[in-house]
């Protein structure tokens, strides 16, 4: 989905959900973005695994290869149940080059957000994807997001009367992001 539907505050929210957090045996959240080394986010993802379960990583990880670096994270989740957020992806071959890493064995999840359609299309390829498509906003949940913001600390969150035109105009002007609603 478009920057700021909330694909991140929604992965966020799944992911320190509590319950999700007491299910899986370790996690990792890994902020992508559009520049990265397989090797260093592989590396990264081992890194976050271990000091999910409060154990030191081997020293050997940062002089490991992309090669060995999979095999270590075969390894290491072999029998773990686990749960990655890969956040903001945005070229086509990055699950390709990661996949190998993450062993479908015990129960493990990956959610990756992207705004490209071509890399959540590319994740279908492999089995048991779902595509979840976030839609802007309808506009009374906007309208009650941007109050909620705007006028938080004065009458309970609620427009005063005389800026409700300025407000709908910019709530309309948002077009239902909820990240455009809040940085106003």
């Amino acid at each position: 989905g478009m920057g700021g539907i909330g694909k991140t505050t929604l992965a966020k929210k799944v992911y320190d959900h509590p319950k999700v957090m007491a299910h899986f045996d370790c996690y990792a959240w890994i902020t992508v973005s559009q520049s990265y080394r397989v090797e260093d986010l592989l590396r990264t993802v081992i890194k976050r695994f271990y000091s999910s379960r409060n154990e030191r990583f081997p020293e050997e990880i940062d002089r490991m290869d992309e090669e060995s670096l999979i095999s270590k994270s075969r390894e290491y989740l072999q029998q773990k149940r686990y749960v990655v957020v890969f956040d903001d992806v945005w070229k086509v071959d990055f699950w390709g080059a990661i996949e190998h890493a993450l062993p479908d064995n015990k129960g493990g999840r990956i959610i990756i957000t992207t705004r490209i359609q071509d890399v959540a299309d590319f994740c279908k390829r492999s089995c048991f994807v779902h595509v979840h498509h976030l839609q802007p906003l309808p506009p009374n949940k906007a309208w009650e997001l941007f109050c909620r913001k705007a006028f938080q600390f004065e009458l309970e969150g609620n427009c005063p009367q005389e800026l409700e035109e300025l407000s709908l105009n910019i709530v309309k002007r948002c077009e239902g992001l909820p990240l455009a609603l809040k940085v106003l």
